[in-house]
């Protein structure tokens, strides 16, 4: 699977593509290989999407939508109906005070505002 990220660098449509967006050749591309995690495993997994502010004001507070029990594909592709991540904080306390926690990490690392996806298992 590496070698195939490697490969596809060099194929037309990516060729293409950095053509198109003048792109540079000689960037190269990245291969990131970590643990399948699954957030469909029973009520005690989850999965979403998680901003370390709120991305329409920008108040420092943590803001998203997960769902319980289900895969990240379930949360972008509207099938079901999300929760507000402020209901985590009732149902999964420690996780989402760890979550919460990441966030912070993350934006203070970045110096930015983060989006992020997680899921749990």
């Amino acid at each position: 699977s590496i070698e195939a990220v490697f490969k596809s660098w060099g194929n037309k449509r990516a060729v293409d593509y950095r053509k198109l967006y003048k792109i540079p050749d000689d960037l190269g591309t990245a291969v990131s290989v970590q643990t399948m995690v699954f957030g469909n495993k029973g009520n005690t997994s989850a999965t979403g999407v998680a901003f370390s502010r709120d991305a329409a004001t920008g108040e420092n507070i943590q803001y998203g939508d997960y769902l319980v029990n289900a895969q990240g594909e379930d949360v972008v592709a509207g099938i079901r109906v999300t929760q507000s991540l402020t209901n985590m904080k009732n149902e999964m306390p420690e996780l989402a005070e760890q979550l919460f926690g990441i966030l912070i990490t993350l934006e203070k690392h970045y110096k930015d505002m983060c989006d992020t996806e997680f899921t749990i298992e």
